[in-house]
C-alpha cells in the first residue's frame, strides 16, 4: 500500500527507535537483546506518545505497520506482550 493512498488517522513516528539506535543495531542479531534494552530506555522519555498510542488502541480497532528486514528482529515482538 502506498502511504499517500492509505487512510491514516494517526502516525506516531516519534515512538520509533532513534536513527542513532537503528544505525548502531545495523540488523546485527547479536545486538538484539541490547537493542531492546536501549529502545525501552528511549521509550521512557516518550511517555506522552506511548499514552496516546495505547489510548488509541483501547478505543478502536487499530492496525500497525512495521517494516523489517528480518521478522525475528521486529518491534512487533517487543510490543506484542504489552
Amino acid at each position: 500500500m502506498v502511504i499517500i493512498n492509505a487512510h491514516i488517522d494517526l502516525w506516531l513516528k516519534d515512538i520509533a527507535p532513534s536513527h542513532k539506535l537503528r544505525s548502531w543495531f545495523a540488523h546485527d542479531s547479536d545486538k538484539w537483546d541490547e537493542f531492546k534494552q536501549r529502545y525501552f530506555i528511549e521509550l521512557d522519555n516518550k511517555n506522552e506518545f506511548l499514552k496516546l498510542t495505547f489510548s488509541k488502541v483501547k478505543e478502536s480497532d487499530t492496525t500497525s505497520f512495521i517494516s523489517v528486514k528480518d521478522e525475528n528482529y521486529s518491534l512487533s515482538h517487543i510490543f506484542s506482550p504489552l
